[in-house]
């Protein structure tokens, strides 16, 4: 595509772009909103299933459960205050 202006060669750089990544963007999205639903619901689902005595999914909901409280220590699922551009100081 053959663009004169420096304006709109910007423009269609940028618009491009977000719409080649965001695929990529919304499947991240999935995975933490998921992860972090799971973390506070497998928990109450193990809790259950344990007082209606379904020792196998209260197994399964707890083994479950474990990684992923794991994983939301890690490190590119935390939330950094400093990433936050509104709360910074000096930027």
């Amino acid at each position: 595509m053959k663009i004169g202006l420096p304006v709109v060669r910007a423009f269609w750089a940028l618009l491009w772009r977000s719409l080649a990544l965001l695929p990529l963007a919304i499947v991240f999205l999935f995975v933490f909103i998921g992860m972090w639903v799971a973390i506070v619901m497998l928990p109450i689902a193990g809790i259950i299933s344990l007082f209606q005595a379904e020792w196998l999914h209260a197994i399964i909901n707890f083994l479950i459960w474990i990684p992923l409280l794991f994983m939301a220590r890690w490190k590119v699922f935390r939330v950094n205050p400093k990433d936050i551009l509104n709360e910074q100081e000096n930027v």
